[in-house]
């Protein structure tokens, strides 16, 4: 007999909170200018003038510098074809109870929309369940997938951002290193969760945490 349906990737948000909270206090400004303000947290921006004003002429080097030209998009539809995975991807934020929101469906997924769009800078999330009553569901597969492994996110325009797994890593359930999972990163990098380990009726919650972490690999 299959066990109860599991609504399952419950991390704190508050955890998120307290880790760009560190984060912030503790980068440049440079880091600073480019991370997002991801509700409901607030970060902390630098104060005062970013304007650098010179007695001399412009640096040779200006014309060198390169525009940092990755966008993000809205997903609506993420497909592995290493695993078979074909779904949809809804928008999931944050719950009442403080905890990331999980899509309505076995069978589709959920973009935290309350942290980074899939290809620009930083880590995007993406979760679904793991099984149903009724059998496996679209992250079942998960652990099977391999370093080099695509992932494909086709956004509302219809854009498509293609990710290269890097690794796939099973935690604690309360050990799950959430600034790795969630904070801002100079690379555009997508992250995907689901359950593992043994469920627990009491709590309706394994016991561990599968990610899989990938980056960037095209945009078009």
């Amino acid at each position: 007999m299959k066990r109860l349906p599991l609504l399952f990737f419950a991390i704190a948000i508050s955890l998120v909170v307290a880790g760009f909270v560190t984060s912030a206090n503790s980068s440049s400004k440079q880091e600073a200018s480019h991370r997002k303000d991801v509700p409901p947290v607030k970060i902390a921006h630098p104060k005062g003038d970013h304007t650098i004003s010179t007695t001399t002429t412009p640096s040779k080097f200006a014309d060198k510098i390169v525009k940092d030209e990755r966008t993000g998009i809205v997903p609506v539809r993420i497909q592995i074809p290493a695993i078979d995975v074909d779904a949809k991807v809804e928008k999931v934020g944050r719950l009442a109870n403080g905890k990331m929101g999980v899509p309505g469906g076995f069978e589709s997924t959920g973009w935290y929309e309350g942290g980074y769009k899939p290809g620009e800078p930083g880590n995007a999330v993406i979760d679904g369940h793991v099984d149903s009553k009724k059998g496996p569901a679209v992250f079942y597969y998960l652990k099977d997938l391999k370093k080099g492994d695509e992932i494909i996110i086709t956004g509302e325009n219809n854009k498509k951002r293609v990710f290269a797994v890097t690794s796939v890593e099973t935690y604690i359930r309360d050990d799950s290193p959430v600034k790795d999972i969630f904070n801002f990163s100079y690379g555009s990098h997508l992250n995907l969760i689901t359950c593992a380990g043994v469920y627990d009726p009491k709590t309706t919650e394994n016991s561990k945490r599968l990610v899989v972490y990938s980056q960037l690999k095209e945009a078009n």
